[in-house]
């Protein structure tokens, strides 16, 4: 065997080494399974949703004191179905979707399907992530096979985003039955806010 070969093999084997070595101290080089098992949400992509945007049929959202629920008709166009407070409130509530209203929605949600997992962090009780009390909290229901909203079925998915990180641009999450906290851009909770404060504004109907 040549010098050449030989030492060829022996950097082969210190990257190998090294490269355990990193995954040993907690870097992201996991598999699928392992992924899926610690965060609750698919890998691949790494993206918050547990499904494409199309296979959603109701997101509702614990904001500012209330409960805002946005939910598909039979068309599947998005509505804003605001958990009314007051005797009025639900006279004049309606569910039939409005075409410039799904249209916000909609924005709003094609940003959301893009929100992908940053870091991770051990779900240490101590640490000041703001998962216990969350600022938000979102629940995600699927559809059925005839494409109405699935809303007697359990959600895919439960999400308390806490506090905003140090670094000013993410946003502890917690997702539901998972031991990690997971961080994504804060824009995406500022979009979602922003949402709710356009649908108040302009209640659909």
């Amino acid at each position: 065997m040549s010098k050449r070969i030989v030492i060829v093999w022996v950097v082969l084997a210190a990257l190998v080494l090294g490269l355990r070595a990193y995954e040993r101290d907690g870097h992201v080089f996991e598999s699928a399974e392992e992924h899926a098992a610690h965060t609750g949400v698919p890998s691949g992509d790494r993206r918050l949703m547990p499904a494409p945007m199309a296979q959603l049929g109701i997101i509702e959202i614990a904001y500012g004191g209330a409960l805002h629920r946005f939910e598909r008709d039979a068309q599947g166009a998005w509505f804003y179905h605001a958990h009314a407070t007051n005797a009025q409130a639900v006279a004049d509530h309606t569910h039939v979707a409005d075409a410039q209203v799904a249209q916000r929605i909609d924005k709003a949600f094609a940003g959301l399907e893009k929100a992908r997992l940053e870091r991770e962090f051990p779900n240490d009780p101590t640490a000041d992530f703001g998962v216990a009390a969350p600022e938000m909290f979102v629940v995600v229901y699927g559809r059925r096979a005839d494409g109405l909203p699935d809303a007697g079925g359990a959600p895919l998915a439960r999400y308390a985003l806490g506090n905003l990180a140090p670094d000013n641009l993410s946003r502890y999450v917690l997702p539901s039955g998972s031991a990690k906290i997971v961080t994504i851009a804060t824009y995406q909770f500022d979009n979602l806010a922003n949402l709710i404060k356009d649908m108040q504004a302009k209640p659909p109907g």
